[in-house]
Formats: C-alpha cells, structure tokens, sequence
C-alpha cells in the first residue's frame, strides 16, 4: 500500500494570490504544484515574521496579477526567470518596507536566518535591488549560500 504524502500549501496566502487568473482558469487548486514547496514555506515565513503582505491581490480586484508564478501569458513573462520555475515571489509588505526586510535578511543572515531557513531546505536566498524596486523580490535559485543581491 502506497501512503499518500500530503502536499504542501501556504497557512498565509490562497493559490489565487500566487497565480494569474490565466493560470487559475486553467490550473485552479492544481497550481499548487507549480511551486517549489521551499518557496511556499519561505512565503509563510516572511509573513510570520514581518506581517501582513500582498502577493497577487487580482481575485479581490486589485491590480496585482503577475507577481507570483508567471506562465507565458503574462506579458512579464522571461522564459528563464525564477518566477517561471515556481521559485520567486514580489512581496508587498503592509507594515514595513522592502528595502528593511532585505537588509535584515542580508546583514542577518548568519546570526538568525540561515538557521531559519536551513530548517526548510535553503541556504541561500537572491534578492532583487533598485531605485524603483518597493517590493520584496525573493527567490530560491541555485547561488552562492547567504542572502544574495542582484541590481537593476
């Protein structure tokens, strides 16, 4: 007899927050298993830790639709981004800014979110930085371990 493993889901966000309405209408509840479940985890995590925060808020009529998975409907579409593989999110946070979060991450990462992180499978993490960025872009790619940045 075969035991069924349960498949991970977000405890903070639906799947309609982390898909388009393309990949819903197409996918539904299935979406799930477009994600790495590392990045899901990551996704509780940060919530936990820096409160409230918006992915996709498409489903309750905003206009965020493209900061989660994205299929090659979305005209942010990059055959080679993160946010293709499942294994990135644009994280709007309520309560506090971007560029905060990742400097806790970054100039924290050895004394207290490695070890939070490591418990979930990831040692290293890549952020996007710039002038215009006021969301929290994490992703989990194959890097040097730490809190990694990257400039546009």
């Amino acid at each position: 007899m075969q035991r069924k493993i349960k498949m991970y889901k977000c405890e903070y966000f639906g799947i309609k927050e982390l898909v388009s309405p393309n990949v819903y209408k197409s996918r539904g509840e299935k979406s799930w298993q477009l994600f790495d479940e590392r990045l899901l985890k990551v996704a509780d995590l940060l919530r936990e830790h820096f409160g409230q925060c918006v992915v996709n808020d498409w489903s309750w009529g905003g206009s965020f639709k493209n900061s989660g998975l994205r299929s090659r409907f979305s005209k942010w579409f990059k055959p080679f981004s993160q946010h293709t593989f499942g294994r990135a999110l644009d994280m709007k946070f309520t309560d506090i800014e971007a560029f905060k979060i990742r400097e806790n991450l970054r100039l924290n990462w050895d004394s207290k979110w490695s070890f939070l992180f490591k418990e979930i499978g990831i040692e290293s993490i890549t952020l996007e930085c710039g002038e215009k960025i006021t969301w929290l872009h994490i992703d989990i790619r194959n890097n040097s371990k730490g809190a990694n940045i990257f400039t546009v």
